[in-house]
């Protein structure tokens, strides 16, 4: 017999899950910033107000970094995923302002996943989980899994500093700039 809401004192509500993933609530958290249009101001300075808030927990090296302004793509992930974290709650990474620290981050706590285990199927990217980057031309670059990948290997990130805003990407798992994912706690 399937238990029957209306012969219970209990409300739908509290039988819910009171939180979502850390993962999810830092995309909840980056896409409030895409949806009010975060960005440099001015435009193309790499500052402002709400930059500087991005870069306000970064670290290096276990020291405070005091940097407020330049490639705000890996402090506004992390600012993210630090402002959307419950008391205790323990993060894959770092406040960090260099993508490649927090893949290396990642990598000390055994929760850095390779592109190779992603493209045999080994591993699949949810919700939340990050993506990252690696350029010839520059830094590397951190994205949100908004959308996990699709049979055919498309999804796309919520990302910070994307010509001096928030922005979506489309991409896909065969990309070669794709370095692999950091899983966030399920």
């Amino acid at each position: 017999m399937l238990w029957d809401m209306a012969d219970s004192d209990v409300s739908l509500d509290e039988t819910l899950p009171i939180v979502s993933p850390l993962g999810a609530r830092a995309l909840g958290k980056a896409l409030g910033e895409l949806d009010s249009g975060s960005a440099e101001e001015p435009p193309g300075s790499g500052g402002g107000p709400r930059i500087a808030e991005y870069f306000r927990g970064c670290v290096r090296a276990g020291a405070p970094l005091p940097q407020h302004r330049g490639d705000w793509n890996a402090a506004g992930c992390c600012w993210a995923a630090f402002s959307a974290a419950m008391e205790g709650e323990r993060l894959p990474h770092e406040w960090r302002a260099d993508a490649r620290e927090i893949w290396e981050d990642a990598e000390a706590l055994g929760v850095a996943i390779p592109i190779t285990r992603v493209r045999s199927r080994i591993w699949r990217a949810r919700v939340g989980d990050l993506a990252l980057f690696r350029t010839d031309a520059g830094p590397w670059r951190v994205g949100r899994i908004e959308l996990p990948p699709d049979v055919e290997g498309r999804y796309s990130t919520v990302e910070a500093a994307c010509s001096g805003r928030w922005g979506r990407e489309e991409r896909r798992l065969t990309d070669v700039d794709l370095v692999g994912f950091v899983e966030y706690p399920r």
